[in-house]
């Protein structure tokens, strides 16, 4: 199993909030079988967790790359997660709001 979290930037003309990105990931991650959560972060970016096996997980970081909604992302910051300091893996991928 493979845990990341994910925190993407936009671009000032195209930013990651208010595009439908979360629900747009929200509904990838589930097609891929991928469990975690996603949600805006004050500063304009959005964070995802992701928690899975290591393809599943990979594919969502190309997705979040590749999203071709109204949104173009500039930038990803990839940091893997320590599974030892998981408490339970989570069971599904919701959004936080």
């Amino acid at each position: 199993m493979k845990a990341i979290l994910v925190t993407i930037t936009g671009r000032d003309t195209l930013p990651v909030q208010g595009v439908w990105y979360r629900e747009s990931c929200k509904n990838a991650a589930e097609e891929a079988g991928v469990k975690g959560w996603i949600k805006n972060l004050s500063d304009g970016r959005v964070q995802a967790f992701f928690f899975g096996e290591e393809e599943q997980v990979d594919a969502m970081i190309g997705w979040c790359m590749n999203f071709h909604g109204r949104a173009t992302p500039l930038e990803l910051d990839v940091e893997d997660m320590d599974l030892d300091h998981l408490d339970s893996p989570p069971q599904d991928f919701v959004v936080i709001h």
